[in-house]
């Protein structure tokens, strides 16, 4: 799969080898808590059960490593396209920045072009957007009140 914004391939955040080291890990686990299981469903003490519990407890971690290094597996992954797209869309970042950092007259009277209404220059409505100046004749805008 391809992005539309840069053409680039793009990388899934899970790819087989990752899902078949989850599932093998899980089923050993699996396995080994059935094992357990059937270990200790015929003994009538604590004592005769201590074995398979802590057999139980290793099969336990197996499956849950096995889910934990799949979940880690993706989030690394999504760590990378996140940086990615970060560092395309910086330079569109720091000139938005730039442009919203400029002193503005907030007492000046600007508006859309096409606009029916009048702000002030600070309003906003019109933050970041190509404005001119204006006179009268337009509807004051209701959120700034010039």
């Amino acid at each position: 799969m391809r992005t539309a914004a840069t053409g680039s391939a793009v990388e899934q955040l899970w790819d087989r080898s990752a899902l078949h080291r989850s599932v093998a890990s899980m089923v050993v686990g699996v396995l080994v808590l059935l094992w357990a299981f059937l270990a200790a469903r015929g003994d009538a003490t604590f004592r005769e059960q201590i074995g398979p519990l802590n057999l139980a407890v290793v099969g336990g971690v197996l499956a849950g490593a096995g889910q934990g290094g799949w979940l880690l597996h993706g989030r690394r992954r999504l760590g990378r396209r996140r940086r990615a797209v970060h560092q395309h869309l910086e330079p569109l970042l720091a000139r938005h920045r730039v442009a919203a950092s400029a002193p503005v007259d907030s007492h000046a009277l600007v508006t859309v072009a096409g606009a029916t209404r009048r702000h002030r220059a600070a309003c906003l409505l019109v933050a970041g957007k190509p404005t001119i100046p204006t006179g009268d004749g337009l509807v004051d805008c209701e959120v700034c009140r010039p």
